[in-house]
């Protein structure tokens, strides 16, 4: 229920970066035990003041310099989730909202023909699926053209401190 251009739903986001960065980063320093560092690993390097690894949580840091890493970078955050739509059953848009909900999408076969789609956002359906009433959405259904630039640029910069290679 919270909007992706208010500030509550910029929080939220926040919160699940963190986790993300944090989970990713856990499971890497797993990972170079398991497998190995990258291979240009230096702990003081890479955790001096000012880098990004810098900013981790006491901990993760601790465990970096005990045991390394096994990748360099770690996140990144696509702009508009072209991969969730063919790959993912449309799960994610990336950093954006959705453009529409419910769309159609024409695809060029092998053959040179083209076949149309429907495609429907993950979340509208699953809340459609759930009983709710998709016509009118409620408020916190804001689609990325729905918004201005500003609030787009916001959430960017709401999450680009948990993202250690960019938002594309």
């Amino acid at each position: 229920g919270l909007r992706y251009d208010r500030p509550q739903g910029r929080a939220m986001a926040a919160r699940m970066a963190e986790c993300m960065r944090d989970a990713a980063y856990a499971a890497s320093v797993k990972l170079g035990q398991e497998k190995g560092v990258f291979p240009r690993f230096d702990a003081e390097q890479y955790l001096a003041p000012g880098t990004f690894a810098s900013r981790l949580p006491e901990a993760l840091k601790a465990a970096i310099r005990a045991h390394g890493l096994r990748n360099s970078h770690l996140l990144s955050i696509a702009p508009t989730g072209t991969v969730s739509l063919a790959f993912a059953d449309n799960a994610s848009n990336g950093i954006e909202p959705p453009f529409s909900w419910v769309y159609r999408r024409k695809k060029r076969e092998a053959d040179g023909t083209t076949t149309e789609y429907n495609v429907e956002d993950h979340a509208w359906r699953l809340y459609r699926e759930l009983g709710g009433n998709v016509d009118p959405l409620p408020d916190y259904f804001v689609s990325a053209l729905a918004m201005s630039a500003s609030d787009h640029i916001a959430m960017m910069e709401t999450v680009q401190p948990f993202v250690d290679t960019a938002i594309s």
